[in-house]
């Protein structure tokens, strides 16, 4: 995306349009629109160019940051520029030595024809108004305190004071604090925004910056909380995103560090999985193409994380783990996200890096040992790995990881073929049938934890006590669920009927426990489960959904199937949801899509309803021969023809003549669809 020849200015090419960065002066052009002035000043002062730096030059994304110096601040403003039309831009000044910031612009924005400048306050955004053409200019993050240690961030506050404002006279939009703040030497002020262009005249225009900056589409309230939403942009700083450590916090550090977390994970600290994997799958649902930029941008946040070994580091010391220590879970998670990025976008730079993460797993690299050898073909992939004080390497075999681990392998399979990848996933399922005949399944079919609760013999002095001090309660429940989505994603190429029905039997444990109110997992996995299972072993988990979906906590836009962590590779997916009112309550859940088929379950989860009209929207080279609707509660699975018209192109309306208060219905469609 960049170019750097004989012309000495740097040329990014851009949804937004080209940009020329002159690296000596700071100034930046866009064709089309002339000099594009921003900046950043405190008290009064504006902080100069020092120098440019080109991170990122890639077909999906440039990365310019250019690097300016004042009176006891310096300060990085960071462009990133996409194929959407969204251009992004993060400012963070940092105090050298003690300073006092009566004003701060972060960052303050201007076109060269002397633009009129307007704030829409409802919408946290504002305009610049040239003469043949406007600027959007929407706040993603208000100037953030932080202080910063050897791993993240902490002692961290949003300015709850600053605004964005329009400069009358200058014809600029700023962002601002209305109350002076004291840093000390070494803190930090960051913030962000996006911009956006078009006609100086269009409504168009106006609408397309007010849907990109309204949390308000039904998708997003839907499956994202408000608060969720807010942390999600709090946490992404210039190049990555932060979070919490694995328990909420360590005895050792801070009580609010913030450490470097792929894909700003915040997992264990809460019953609920925050939405950081499922940016491509927003992203398809509102259209809003900031979900796919922060996707993109998690993505070569992972290569630029990722270690030599393929992994990724946890970041922190937990109880007795070092700084490099291997935390599988975000090595799994992030070569599923690397994988979800492949898929939306095509870029080999997101498959290589998933290719290294292959060789984490299946390779000995020290000092993380990805798996153990457990009999002869039989892989468990462990929980972590590292030398600790004792001299042991922690050789905890869980559950969850194994099984995360072992989809991936499988899902890279799928899409390149690898035979180190494929002999891995195979590897992976001998070792769950290995474990299978020891009693990693307890009689009543809940999933045990990991491998030491049957044999002590794999523990270790210094394993992390997750066990021992309930850091997560029923944790066993927790996983039973998550395991077998997991594993499930590797039996869809490498079938095991044996892993198949121990899947069968641990989610008939964790229905029978929900309903009683003895069970629980977190966000995401249970609806996915068992509507997958309902697709993969039996329909009839399909009842399970409304009993689930009573909980909105439980929501999540993974379950409508657009995602690679849930859609089977190499198949379109076509589109459905509700349309009007229904679509209020009637939640479509991926089932199951195969070629020439696609079975999704309708959950009510409301009111009863009649002539309940389902948008179809089909892939291209993808045309509806049939629709039907299965009762999953049915003493035999019959299909009932349901009737269907063409809509508009690419789409068809099928519809459901009625659906009673928590039932569910299982709609098959019968596609044509070009080989491929």
């Amino acid at each position: 995306m960049a170019d750097n020849g004989s012309n000495p200015k740097i040329a990014v090419v851009s949804g937004f349009g080209r940009l020329d960065f002159d690296p000596d002066t700071g100034s930046v052009e866009v064709e089309g629109l002339g000099a594009l002035d921003v900046g950043v000043s405190v008290n009064g002062s504006r902080l100069r160019h020092v120098r440019t730096e080109t991170p990122i030059q890639s077909p999906l994304m440039g990365r310019i940051v250019q690097h300016l110096a004042g009176d006891g601040a310096t300060a990085r403003l960071c462009w990133d520029a996409h194929t959407t039309e969204n251009l992004h831009l993060y400012a963070s000044v940092r105090a050298e030595s003690a300073l006092v910031v009566e004003r701060v612009e972060l960052p303050r924005v201007a076109l060269s024809d002397g633009a009129a400048a307007a704030v829409d306050r409802a919408d946290a955004s504002g305009v610049l108004l040239g003469s043949s053409a406007a600027v959007g200019v929407a706040v993603k993050k208000y100037p953030w305190l932080a202080s910063w240690n050897d791993v993240g961030a902490h002692g961290h506050r949003t300015l709850a004071d600053s605004v964005l404002t329009a400069d009358a006279d200058s014809g600029a939009l700023a962002v601002v604090s209305a109350f002076s703040v004291e840093l000390s030497a070494g803190q930090t002020l960051e913030a962000a925004v996006f911009l956006r262009r078009g006609p100086a005249d269009s409504e168009e225009f106006r609408a397309a910056l007010r849907h990109e900056v309204r949390y308000d589409h039904r998708d997003e309230v839907r499956y994202i909380p408000e608060g969720e939403f807010a942390e999600q942009r709090v946490w992404e700083i210039e190049d990555r995103w932060l979070g919490p450590p694995i328990t909420e916090g360590a005895l050792h550090r801070p009580y609010d560090q913030l450490i470097t977390r792929p894909l700003g994970l915040n997992v264990l600290a809460r019953r609920r999985f925050t939405w950081s994997n499922e940016d491509f799958s927003l992203w398809r649902l509102t259209g809003k193409e900031h979900y796919r930029d922060s996707g993109i941008k998690k993505a070569f946040a992972l290569i630029d994380t990722q270690n030599r070994h393929g992994g990724w580091y946890e970041g922190v010391e937990f109880m007795n783990l070092p700084p490099e220590h291997h935390h599988m879970y975000d090595t799994y998670i992030s070569g599923m996200f690397l994988l979800d990025a492949y898929d939306a976008t095509g870029y080999d730079g997101f498959l290589q890096a998933a290719e290294r993460a292959v060789h984490f797993w299946v390779s000995n690299p020290p000092p993380a040992n990805g798996h153990t050898e457990v009999a002869d073909g039989a892989w468990w992939y462990r929980w972590g790995g590292y030398i600790n004080e004792f001299g042991y390497t922690d050789e905890r075999c869980v559950l969850n990881t194994h099984s995360g681990a072992t989809a991936f392998l499988a899902m890279y399979a799928e899409r390149t073929g690898d035979p180190d990848a494929r002999r891995g996933a195979e590897a992976g399922l001998a070792a769950m049938r290995w474990g299978l005949e020891r009693g990693i399944q307890r009689g009543d079919g809940q999933f045990l934890y990991c491998l030491s609760q049957i044999d002590p013999t794999l523990e270790r002095p210094g394993d992390p006590p997750y066990i021992r001090l309930d850091l997560v309660p029923q944790i066993e429940d927790v996983y039973t669920v998550a395991s077998s989505y997991r594993l499930m994603m590797a039996l869809r190429s490498i079938p095991d009927p044996v892993i198949t029905a121990a899947i069968g039997r641990a989610l008939d444990y964790w229905w029978v426990g929900h309903r009683a109110g003895t069970v629980y997992t977190y966000r995401a996995y249970s609806a996915i489960a068992f509507g997958v299972a309902a697709g993969e072993i039996d329909l009839r988990y399909a009842m399970a959904l409304p009993e689930i979906l009573r909980d909105r906590e439980q929501f999540t836009s993974m379950q409508r199937g657009l995602s690679s962590f849930i859609a089977p590779h190499g198949l379109p997916m076509p589109y459905v949801r509700a349309r009007g009112r229904p679509g209020r309550f009637v939640e479509p859940i991926f089932v199951r899509r195969r070629r020439g088929e696609y079975l999704f379950a309708l959950v009510n989860t409301e009111q009863p309803m009649r002539n309940i009209p389902i948008e179809v929207g089909l892939p291209a080279g993808t045309s509806l021969r049939g629709a039907s609707l299965i009762d999953p509660a049915a003493a035999s699975i019959t299909e009932v023809p349901a009737s269907w018209v063409p809509g508009s192109e690419r789409t068809a309306i099928v519809g459901v003549d009625e659906l009673q208060e928590f039932a569910v219905v299982v709609v098959r469609l019968e596609l044509d669809e070009a080989d491929g």
